[in-house]
């Protein structure tokens, strides 16, 4: 199962006085967004710990269902892992931003005019690096190309030091902000080299654009140990929960069969599940249905004709799809050949054989609660991994 993580970070902004007040947010159109909402549930978490420094990395650990505080290493380490960096326990991992620094002055004396170089394309930055790791790479130091003016320095069996974010000092001198590690300032000024006078950069003065003329490091951090995203949130987890809250005895967990359910979210059935626009898991109906139904005897249903039997059930789902359908389904686990889970026409056979009965019942229940017969009858098996349609006879 996938899952889809969208972050609105700074979306909000600040109330502006041509907008009554507003903020663009609460001024936009934002039918998406609402429909969203609508179909979610909404409140409010609170993603950095008092005891941390609020940022983009913290929080978003914590929107992974991580806790910050035991799982946090760092800024850098994350990104690091993001673009496929291997890191050893001993490393220490910085961010190595391209910053634009003015040109004339002692390198001390610059000042940061851009933390971003302009949003620097992720293809010139890579041709600027390339210049770097022929200059810096070395068994102690190695250079990784990030995204855009965000890149990896990975410090062999280096040690964290605290430096400062260039974002945080725009338009300031940079001297009283630099690295107390030598090696590191040295790095800093020798890159200024480098950069300044790149073609890459020539082009982009010529463009009018930002020079990305220096690296800036910071955000220390070392090799991150987080639990298997997975194993913490997809069905391994929930199982887990449920044996905890003694909902199922920890016996059970051998006779689950994972992977039948971790298809199951996988499925064109369940993204169809996602886009339904009203949805019914486990309804309980109380019923009185013709006696007639209960038999295959015509003299005897005659006989039964007027009479109603009270039938009691629970209907696993029924739901209404995107396109407006009335649509009933039923879970089965039953066991299929291999001959029947390469021919699902021959296991809808076997299955419609067994419970097609249960569902003409089911499918009169709903036409009792909705108001209408469903359009569409469907067993999902989880043995076969799909839904099958089911066809009652008239």
């Amino acid at each position: 199962m996938k899952y889809i993580v969208i972050l609105g970070d700074g979306m909000a902004d600040e109330p502006i006085e041509a907008l009554g007040g507003c903020t663009p947010l609460e001024c936009a159109a934002t039918p998406v967004m609402d429909s969203l909402a609508g179909k979610g549930e909404l409140g409010l978490a609170k993603t950095v710990p008092a005891s941390m420094k609020p940022g983009s990395d913290v929080a978003n650990l914590a929107v992974l269902g991580y806790d910050p505080e035991k799982n946090y290493s760092g800024r850098s380490p994350l990104e690091a892992l993001s673009v496929g960096v291997k890191m050893e326990s001993d490393d220490v991992v910085f961010r190595c931003n391209i910053v634009t620094l003015t040109e004339e002055e002692s390198y001390g004396e610059k000042r940061i005019l851009d933390h971003s170089s302009g949003e620097i394309s992720t293809e010139e930055a890579d041709i600027l690096m390339d210049a770097v790791r022929e200059h810096f790479n070395s068994d102690t130091f190695q250079f990784y190309t990030g995204t855009s003016y965000r890149h990896i320095t990975v410090w062999k069996q280096g040690t964290v030091l605290q430096m400062e974010q260039p974002h945080d000092h725009l338009g300031e001198v940079v001297g009283p902000y630099l690295p107390k590690e030598a090696v590191f300032r040295r790095m800093m000024e020798e890159s200024f080299d480098i950069l300044n006078q790149h073609p890459v950069n020539q082009k982009r003065a010529a463009e009018g654009k930002n020079k990305a003329n220096s690296l800036w490091f910071w955000g220390a951090g070392t090799k991150p140990s987080l639990p298997d995203f997975t194993e913490k949130n997809g069905v391994k987890a929930e199982l887990q929960r449920l044996i905890q809250e003694k909902y199922l005895s920890p016996e059970t967990r051998d006779a689950v069969r994972i992977y039948e359910l971790e298809r199951f979210f996988g499925s064109k059935f369940y993204r169809s599940l996602m886009g339904a626009a009203e949805l019914h898991r486990e309804t309980r109906f109380n019923i009185f249905l013709p006696a007639s139904a209960f038999t295959m005897d015509a003299a005897f249903a005659e006989q039964l004709q007027d009479e109603k039997l009270l039938v009691q059930g629970v209907i696993d789902l029924f739901y209404t799809d995107a396109n407006g359908k009335l649509v009933l389904c039923d879970y089965k686990t039953d066991r299929l050949s291999p001959e029947e889970l390469a021919n699902p026409d021959a296991a809808a056979r076997k299955l419609m054989a067994r419970h097609g009965e249960q569902l003409s019942y089911y499918a009169m229940a709903l036409a009792e609660i909705c108001g209408k017969a469903p359009d569409r009858i469907l067993i999902y098996s989880l043995p076969l991994g799909e839904a099958v349609e089911v066809n009652l006879p008239k």
